[in-house]
């Protein structure tokens, strides 16, 4: 309720709820078996929460009025997180790439974003800057390195105690430039040399005509 939900404390230590006395001057609110419930959420710090590593969250109740508070023993609530990067290489020398980003979605048509990496660089590896709970996610390339083609394939991993720090390769081929040789020059020599054999026709008929007209 909106009327009960007055914050203190600092983060990381205790924080409290103050009831107005309109709810507490209700009749209703000392009926026997009434509740007050009071939800909470904290946010993972990336920079400092191990990855694959328990974190306990703990929670106790303390409530009462001046004159006497009681405390009720909470709950744990262990969670880990897990991570993944991807990293582009050269199909044929298996060398990192610079220059490619990629999206890590939560389903396999990669429809529901949950981050897009930062571009490689030298080394390889595209970060995406989230740590996350166990389960299956998927990977797309969505630029390419410079001379490179987009690889459409769509990679999954699953994160878990048995692999909580994942690498996912992707490959990438390097773009051809149109050959300059092959049938398609050879069409051209033919069509070419067609043409100066017609050239060469038609000046030895009209230097013929020439020579009739003396």
């Amino acid at each position: 309720d909106d009327t009960v939900n007055k914050k203190y404390g600092t983060e990381g230590n205790t924080f409290g709820i103050s009831i107005k006395d309109t709810e507490l001057a209700k009749e209703s609110f000392y009926t026997a078996g009434n509740k007050v419930v009071v939800e909470f959420e904290t946010e993972l710090d990336y920079a400092t929460a191990a990855v694959g590593s328990a974190i306990v969250n703990h929670d106790d109740l303390i409530y009462g009025n001046e004159s006497a508070l009681n405390v009720r023993p909470g709950n744990d609530v262990t969670v880990k997180t897990y991570r993944t990067v991807a990293k582009k290489v050269d199909a044929t020398t298996k060398n990192p790439l610079a220059g490619a980003k990629f999206g890590l979605y939560e389903d396999a048509a990669c429809t529901k974003l949950i981050a897009e990496s930062s571009e490689t660089g030298n080394d390889g590896i595209a970060d995406f800057g989230v740590k996350l709970p166990a389960g299956t996610y998927y990977i797309k390339e969505t630029k390419v390195p410079t001379g490179y083609n987009l690889n459409t394939e769509i990679k999954s991993v699953t994160l878990g105690d048995s692999n909580a720090d994942a690498t996912v390769t992707v490959e990438d081929t390097q773009a051809k430039l149109p050959s300059t040789g092959g049938n398609g020059t050879l069409m051209f020599t033919i069509i070419g040399g067609s043409l100066v054999l017609l050239a060469a026709a038609l000046f030895v008929v009209v230097m013929k005509k020439k020579s009739s007209a003396k």
